[in-house]
């Protein structure tokens, strides 16, 4: 009842330490999709296949 204002105030004061919890998930969460960015990026820039240079015909062969 939220009219009973001694009740509200006691279920704050037992419930407001509840918050940093879900901080906690959610910056998991952000720092797990974060590395998995970085990751992928790291991944693709390395293993990046390069076309092959064209070759270049020697004098003696033309």
């Amino acid at each position: 009842d939220l009219h009973k204002e001694f009740e509200v105030l006691e279920w704050l004061r037992k419930n407001r330490f509840r918050q940093p919890e879900l901080n906690i998930y959610m910056y998991m969460l952000l720092a797990i999709t974060l590395l998995f960015a970085l990751y992928t990026g790291f991944l693709l820039s390395c293993f990046r296949s390069d076309p092959s240079p064209a070759p270049v015909a020697h004098p003696k062969q033309a």
